[in-house]
C-alpha cells in the first residue's frame, strides 16, 4: 500500500471505514464468535459455563516469567501445568488425554 493510499484512508470518515470493515468481516468469517476460556477459573454466566477438560493451561517456561507484568507478576503460571521441554510437553499431553481431556 502506498503512502498516498494510506493518507486517503486516514481522511475517510470513521463511520464509512467501520461499515466497510464490518461488511468485509461478515463476508469472510462466520457470525459466531468462539472464545477459549481458561480452566483455571470457573465461569458461569447466562448461556455459558466453562467445564473441566475443555481448556488446559500449559506453561512452556514452568513457573518462570521474564516479563513480570504488573497485573500478574507470574501468578497465573502457578495454575498452569509446567512443560519446559518437548519431552515434558508430550508426557503432559499423553497424561491429559488418558484422563479424558480433549
Amino acid at each position: 500500500m502506498s503512502l498516498a493510499e494510506i493518507e486517503a484512508l486516514y481522511r475517510r470518515p470513521l463511520n464509512e471505514l467501520l461499515a466497510e470493515s464490518w461488511a468485509l468481516r461478515q463476508a469472510n468469517f462466520p457470525l459466531l464468535l468462539k472464545l477459549a476460556v481458561p480452566g483455571a477459573r470457573h465461569y458461569e454466566v447466562e448461556g455459558f459455563r466453562n467445564t473441566p477438560h475443555r481448556f488446559v493451561g500449559v506453561s512452556l517456561t514452568g513457573r518462570a516469567c521474564a516479563l513480570g507484568c504488573e497485573h500478574c507478576r507470574g501468578e497465573l503460571l502457578a495454575a498452569m501445568h509446567p512443560a519446559t521441554t518437548p519431552g515434558a510437553l508430550r508426557a503432559l499431553a499423553d497424561e491429559l488425554v488418558a484422563k479424558g481431556f480433549s
